[in-house]
């Protein structure tokens, strides 16, 4: 769902990295990756960059994998 959302030009973009996928058994498995979404802040017209890493529960139902559960954190400052 995520990798489908389209923002409407010129609002954002959001990139996934560093995803590690573990399978659990036939029927599920948990990923663990990097979201960052970087948009133009509408007063400056500069970019903002917002990253967190996310943890992501996946089921296969009907012989598709579905998110069930999904939980985010801010990343670590940098030093």
């Amino acid at each position: 769902m995520a990798a489908g959302w389209r923002p409407q030009p010129g609002s954002g973009d959001v990139h996934f990295a560093d995803v590690q996928v573990f399978i659990e058994s036939e029927t599920a498995a948990h990923a663990y990756l990097a979201v960052e979404l970087t948009r133009r802040d509408l007063e400056s017209g500069q970019p903002t960059v917002d990253s967190r890493d996310a943890s992501v529960s996946l089921e296969k139902r009907d012989g598709t994998w579905v998110v069930t559960a999904a939980e985010s954190k801010e990343m670590p400052g940098r030093p």
